[in-house]
């Protein structure tokens, strides 16, 4: 048989420009929309509009944007802004679909200042607030977020732990006379966390960062601190339930990845340097470090570039992760062979939990990596 693939196409953006008396601004298409302060940050709240997250080994690059009809008014240096958002997933069945966003902002005494948000009826909406100035030779910049709901899996802490029985058959050989038999368990599990689906309260997101480049030794030093209303005190704290949860069969991997794809501290911090030894280097060393306060854990991320011609561009790289066992950046593996160890009623029935096994090997971390990478620049047609 012959198998023939299709090459696939992505649109960037696609979209077309007008305007009513030189006065209002439109645009209407697949268009990027970036309401964030700092193009280098870790973390941007205020970017609500993104249909992608920032990857954070390529924090410049540019994040797909909604098709939407946007509506511009500049006044002096100041701005106001309008958006009508279809669906990311391009399925528009009702008004209730669409989402509304604005977004004003002004600039005072060199700081520009911005307020907007955006509403659609299935979301309760939310509010953002920027500022980005300079203070001496310190560019600094703060983005906040203000969401009213949050869906999906959420872990809520318990005032007080409570007890689950559960009951089950298992197939097992009975090692006197080697047939098959069925063992009725009954397991009494205590939790210190219960499943929440779709949070529906005022949940905040902040952050702050600086910037400076001194021209002396070629060196730019960033720093980002991120407060996350969302996360929690210590995920290392609820990894115990969630291997229970998981182990149990009231939570699937998929609850778990989207748990694990979040960012679930509370606060977090960054700093990146970079190097580029000389004015018009063609060589470039950078390390960044990201850590998750709230658990103890982190990521240094050394980095090496080297500027063959003006369209390829040679990179080496490598992440090296730490902290304590079931933390962000090393994995939950510990807390499903603890519960485990636990439980000799698991340990007769091995295909039990195969399932759960999948899912503690899908979120154990590589401590390590290396990688070599070659990028070709852009041109213009």
């Amino acid at each position: 048989s012959t198998t023939l693939s299709t090459p696939s196409l992505k649109i960037g953006e696609l979209f077309s420009d007008f305007n009513l008396a030189d006065v209002v601004y439109f645009r209407v298409g697949k268009q990027m929309v970036k309401w964030g302060t700092f193009p280098m940050a870790f973390w941007s709240p205020a970017d609500i509009l993104a249909l992608t997250g920032i990857d954070i080994n390529n924090r410049g690059a540019d994040r797909e944007g909604p098709v939407a009809i946007k509506a511009a008014l500049p006044f002096g240096l100041n701005l106001v802004e309008t958006y009508v958002v279809t669906p990311a997933d391009g399925k528009l069945t009702s008004i209730q679909d669409v989402k509304l966003a604005g977004r004003a902002t002004f600039v005072l005494a060199g700081w520009e200042l911005g307020i907007g948000g955006s509403w659609q009826k299935k979301d309760f909406g939310n509010l953002i607030a920027t500022v980005n100035g300079a203070i001496g030779p310190v560019s600094v910049f703060g983005e906040g977020l203000l969401d009213f709901k949050e869906e999906g899996i959420y872990l809520k802490k318990l005032d007080n732990p409570k007890s689950v029985t559960y009951t089950k058959n298992l197939s097992v050989t009975n090692p006197y006379t080697g047939q098959p038999m069925t063992v009725t368990s009954t397991d009494t599990v205590k939790y210190n966390y219960e499943i929440v689906k779709d949070r529906v309260e005022p949940l905040f997101m902040g952050t702050i960062g600086a910037n400076y480049s001194t021209t002396d030794i070629y060196m730019t030093i960033f720093a980002q601190y991120l407060f996350n209303g969302k996360g929690y005190a210590n995920q290392a704290d609820m990894a115990g339930d969630i291997a229970k949860y998981v182990m149990n069969g009231d939570m699937s991997s998929a609850d778990v990845m989207s748990l694990a794809t979040k960012q679930n501290g509370m606060h977090y911090l960054a700093v990146n340097l970079s190097e580029t030894f000389v004015k018009d280097s063609k060589i470039s060393a950078s390390l960044y470090w990201l850590g998750n306060l709230s658990d103890g854990s982190g990521m240094f991320a050394p980095n090496v570039s080297i500027k063959i011609n003006d369209y390829l561009n040679l990179g080496l790289n490598g992440t090296f992760s730490h902290g304590g066992p079931n933390t962000e950046n090393v994995g939950l593996k510990a807390a499903f062979t603890d519960y485990r160890s636990g439980h000799s009623i698991s340990d007769l029935a091995k295909g039990m939990d195969s399932g759960a096994q999948k899912t503690a090997d899908m979120f154990d971390r590589s401590k390590f990596s290396l990688g070599v990478s070659l990028s070709l620049g852009s041109g213009e047609f």
